[in-house]
């Protein structure tokens, strides 16, 4: 899953650290979160977390959460008709432009042509 190749080497404890730290995202990822957040949920300094956690997963705590977020929003935009706003909001993005820059970067093209070419491919099932 989320943990890297590379973490073969952790011990039960740091892999119930991480656990903590995804667990965290996962219930906080619509809320403003920041690295420090992060490292206080792991119990470790600032910097001792955030080479800890590049180590362990291959990217840096933000960019896991940036990540993380985006997925988040990509099951939106499947599985919603909700608006880019919305959406921005509900994941946890601080800007709609900001949030659509990184989709961009990730997807190779905007939220909404990502949905519409995906619903052209096959419609969102609605349940009734």
């Amino acid at each position: 899953g989320m943990i890297s190749e590379t973490a073969s080497g952790l011990n039960d404890r740091q892999i119930l650290v991480l656990q903590k730290v995804f667990d965290f995202v996962e219930e906080n990822f619509s809320h403003p979160i920041t690295a420090q957040d992060a490292a206080d949920v792991a119990e470790m300094t600032y910097s001792y977390f955030s080479r800890f956690f590049k180590r362990a997963v291959g990217k840096s705590f933000t960019d896991y959460l940036t990540h993380f977020r985006l997925l988040e929003a990509e099951k939106r935009l499947l599985q919603s008709e909700d608006s880019i706003t919305d959406i921005t909001a509900d994941v946890g993005f601080t800007s709609s432009s900001y949030f659509i820059a990184q989709f961009k970067r990730a997807k190779g093209e905007s939220p909404l042509q990502y949905r519409k070419q995906l619903m052209s491919i096959a419609p969102a099932r609605r349940d009734a």
